[in-house]
């Protein structure tokens, strides 16, 4: 017969045990959308909404992959042609039948024009599928693997917003 002590000792020897395997296993997980021929994922952490192309006014900048501007929520918000971005060919489809993922970012929010969006999708470490798990040192893409033979691209939106201006550094003054 079992003790409360070995009983306790038996449940602490699973929580540690269960902690562990939490810790092996990572994973991403999020909205899949296709960018001329990449498959891009789009984490739910910074993820707001999907909406359709047709609400947005189009803009003329020096910077061409700024297409237009949207209201969301309030607020004026750029959308960026991530095939332009991405230097992606005929980054200039127009906006019929796209969509618009907004995003949230530390200082406010951006609209993805993405070509379409496949779903929401979730890529663990230990699936048998998923293969040839690299993390990318330059580029929108923070981490990219394979698929079921297709490579996947996990967008890094801190490195976005960095590249068209939005994120502004903090730059600490010393008196």
């Amino acid at each position: 017969m079992l003790t409360s002590y070995d009983l306790l000792v038996g449940l602490a020897l699973l929580h540690e045990r269960n902690k562990h395997q939490k810790a092996a296993i990572s994973g991403w997980g999020g909205v899949l959308a296709q960018v001329a021929n990449k498959k891009v994922l789009v984490e739910r952490d910074c993820l707001k909404e999907i909406v359709s192309s047709e609400k947005v006014t189009r803009v003329i900048d020096h910077r061409r992959w700024l297409v237009g501007l949207m209201s969301y929520e309030g607020a004026i918000i750029p959308l960026v042609e991530l095939r332009m971005l991405m230097n992606e060919e005929n980054p200039t489809l127009g906006l019929k039948d796209r969509s618009v993922v907004v995003i949230s970012q530390q200082n406010g929010n951006i609209g993805l024009l993405v070509d379409k969006v496949i779903g929401s999708c979730d890529y663990w470490s230990d699936d048998t599928e998923l293969s040839d798990i690299r993390v990318s040192e330059k580029g929108f893409d923070k981490v990219s693997f394979s698929y079921k033979k297709e490579k996947i691209e996990v967008f890094d939106i801190e490195e976005l917003a960095a590249t068209i201006g939005i994120r502004r550094e903090v730059v600490n003054a010393t008196a």
